[in-house]
């Protein structure tokens, strides 16, 4: 009875220090991206991929793809080539769990986008916040084939230029919309 009691104790103190841990890294790596993980809705997506042409001959890589479920949506709607690039561990297990149980071909990979190669990309999605944008925007031009389309979902980048917007509800100015972009050629 006692060792049982003994063997429970140090299962609840295991399990606890390994809780503290797991949010303690989470903690640590949205202090270190300073974004946090919030799903993009599906009726979104939807309304993205009947506005925004993605083909099957389009690479599309998700900057911070969270659990993969945008790069599912498209893959599965539009049979194009997707590659996700996470640093949350959280949502990076969540990915691989999501491409492994529903057999998709989406790469999620754990990664700084920052420091990746982006020059496979036709397309480029994202769901960050405007703190960030324009260290991204000026990386993103430097990174990226002229041509590159990027769809940035929320938030707009300073000093690109915006090719169109699409409303997610028209008329509704506190709704979310999609910003889209391409790479303009260096001069």
């Amino acid at each position: 009875m006692m060792n049982m009691f003994v063997l429970g104790t140090i299962m609840a103190l295991f399990f606890s220090i390994l809780g503290l841990c797991l949010v303690i890294w989470i903690l640590l790596t949205l202090l270190y991206t300073r974004v946090p993980w919030v799903k993009t809705p599906e009726k979104n997506i939807a309304l993205l991929l009947e506005n925004c042409i993605i083909t099957p001959s389009d690479t599309v890589y998700d900057l911070g793809c969270g659990d993969a479920a945008v790069l599912e949506y498209i893959e599965r709607k539009t049979g194009a080539s997707t590659k996700g690039f996470e640093i949350s561990p959280l949502a990076y297990f969540l990915a691989k769990g999501r491409i492994a149980t529903r057999r998709l071909k989406t790469e999620v990979v754990f990664e700084n986008f920052m420091k990746s190669d982006l020059t496979g990309a036709t397309v480029v999605f994202c769901f960050l916040i405007g703190d960030v944008m324009q260290k991204i925007a000026e990386h993103l031009q430097t990174a990226l084939r002229p041509g590159t389309k990027i769809v940035s979902y929320g938030y707009q980048f300073p000093d690109l230029q915006l090719d169109s917007v699409i409303k997610t509800r028209p008329g509704d100015s506190g709704a979310s919309s999609f910003y889209v972009y391409s790479i303009q050629a260096k001069r």
